[in-house]
This record gives structure tokens, sequence and C-alpha cells, in this order.
């Protein structure tokens, strides 16, 4: 059986993506935050309530323009309900941890 693999936040200058990395090196994740990151576009999770439709949660990343407008609510991609604002997400580069 194949050793599970550990990752650990990697904290990038910046908020700087880690490109370079494979991708079974490397994932990205995100955490419930109060508000956006400082110098980053926000990125929010949405919720659509419709009972029927198969779509749930949708992380959006907003641009400054948008985010200002409150009457600029965004719609399920799939039902085309409006959804409902439920929190701001931090993202989070997970790196694997090496033997080293």
């Amino acid at each position: 059986m194949p050793k599970a693999a550990l990752y650990h936040v990697e904290e990038a200058a910046g908020g700087v993506r880690i490109a370079s990395k494979e991708p079974a090196e490397a994932y990205q994740a995100f955490e419930p935050a109060d508000r956006p990151a400082v110098g980053r576009l926000p990125i929010a999770e949405w919720v659509c309530d419709r009972d029927t439709c198969p779509v749930r949660e949708v992380t959006i990343a907003l641009n400054l323009i948008r985010a200002s407008q409150d009457s600029a609510k965004p719609h399920c991609p799939s039902c085309g309900a409006e959804l409902r604002f439920n929190h701001y997400v931090q993202p989070l580069t997970l790196v694997r941890v090496t033997d080293d």
C-alpha cells in the first residue's frame, strides 16, 4: 500500500502562486475568511438555495467593479437562480512535504 502524502501550507510572498510545481506536488485550497485578503481581488463562496438544483456552492473571483455593485449579484450556472453570499475565502497553496 502506498504511503500517504503529507502537505503543508506554503507562505508565498504577496500571494504569488507557485506555478512551477507539478500538480501532484502542490494543490490550491480555500479556507473561509471574514473579509477579502488585502491586495488581492476578492474571492467569495456563494450558495444556490434551490432544492432541485445539483449545484450547492460556487466559488467566484470578483473584479473590483463588480464587487462594489450591490445590484450585480451572481446567478447559478446550472439553474439561473440568484446566488446567496456565504463568505469570502482565502486561497492557500498546499505543497507536498519531502523527506529532505
